[in-house]
């Protein structure tokens, strides 16, 4: 019974550790029985203040058709690995996707650029990884210049670009393939010569006219390319989606010319929006782009009251149009008094002053 419980006991104190192993052995490759899957791991770099965005990204950012969108953003990770770092854009909600390099500038801050050619609103977001290659080659080229023996890294190279290559579609693998070769079999490290079919293919050119080495092979534009379209899938960090509204190219820049329609007659005639029509050419001569319009609202009919608030109604008019028509009429003089009032309206004569006023500007020219 002792020895039944002991064996219990330490059945279920290893039960832990059997279900890890199992649950391993399960999440590994097919092929690879009992070897556990590798993990993806935490992507290391950080995003930080991207731009354009309003509010943290709550309200979008605004731009015009045919505008060239700048985005930047902070981007670095510890360690001294090179980064990728990619603009991906779409335009609406369901419209097919592009993804763009972005260049590095001064104190890990990155840009990229889109260009939108339709209405409506644009999403774009920002994802960025270590560049295994890109560092590689750093390293190996640091070594190569201080003296140092490359073979190993040169196969680390090679396992890199094997690795691209199963990505890779028919286009690309052939190249990749050749160079995993030219990588693995070169008796002089990096000044060692290249096949010069792949390094016509990648742009790479010997200094002077001399045949292209494998220093030159690496430094080829096109490789960086030919590696960045096969780059093995791997930990990356995401921003948040922003949104970038783009309107017509006059909602950028117009000048406003503000317009009253019942003023645009005679003062006795209230204007209408017919009448407003004559006088658009002379508004596009004085360059302006825009005809702003205030509220029109229906003119009550029931208890309405007419100028100055008189009982009679007379014909319906504007009350912007009085009071430009009463600013623009010369002030009318009062009789006997040598006073003048402004802005009194026609048929009306302003009261003279009482008395009391009189003493009051008489003291004042006084003094």
């Amino acid at each position: 019974m002792a020895a039944g419980r002991a064996a219990d006991g330490r059945g279920s104190k290893d039960a832990p550790t059997a279900a890890r192993r199992e649950r391993s052995s399960a999440s590994g490759p097919a092929g690879a029985p009992g070897r556990g899957r590798r993990l993806a791991g935490r992507p290391r770099p950080v995003i930080e203040a991207v731009r354009p965005q309003v509010e943290g990204g709550r309200y979008p950012a605004k731009a015009s058709l045919g505008e060239l969108v700048v985005v930047e953003a902070d981007v670095f990770a510890d360690g001294h690995d090179e980064l990728f770092v990619e603009l991906t854009h779409r335009p609406g909600d369901h419209g097919a996707g592009a993804t763009v390099a972005m260049t590095p500038l001064p104190d890990d801050r990155w840009r990229g650029t889109f260009a939108v050619e339709a209405l409506g609103r644009h999403h774009f977001s920002i994802r960025a990884g270590v560049d295994h290659f890109a560092t590689w080659r750093h390293d190996v080229a640091a070594r190569a210049a201080a003296g140092q023996d490359v073979t190993v890294e040169l196969e680390v190279g090679a396992g890199l670009v094997k690795a691209a290559a199963r990505k890779a579609g028919p286009e690309d693998r052939p190249r990749l393939a050749a160079l995993a070769e030219q990588l693995v079999r070169a008796p002089r490290g990096l000044e060692s010569e290249v096949d010069a079919t792949l390094a016509r293919d990648l742009g790479a050119a010997g200094p002077s006219g001399a045949a292209p080495s494998l220093h030159d092979l690496l430094d080829a534009p096109g490789l960086a390319g030919l590696m960045a379209r096969n780059r093995p899938p791997g930990p990356v960090a995401v921003s948040p989606d922003l949104t970038v509204r783009v309107e017509r190219e006059r909602a950028r820049f117009g000048a406003w010319y503000e317009l009253f329609p019942r003023s645009t007659v005679t003062p006795d005639v209230p204007g209408t929006l017919a009448g407003v029509v004559s006088r658009l050419d002379d508004v596009v001569r004085m360059g302006f782009d825009v005809v702003y319009l205030p509220p029109i609202h229906p003119i009550g009919v029931t208890s309405r009251k007419g100028r100055d608030g008189v009982p009679t109604a007379g014909p319906a008019r504007s009350a912007w149009r009085s009071r430009l028509t009463w600013r623009c009429r010369p002030p009318r003089t009062t009789r006997g008094s040598g006073s003048t009032r402004s802005g009194s309206p026609p048929g009306r004569t302003a009261p003279s002053p009482t008395p009391r006023t009189r003493r009051r500007s008489t003291r004042t020219s006084t003094r």
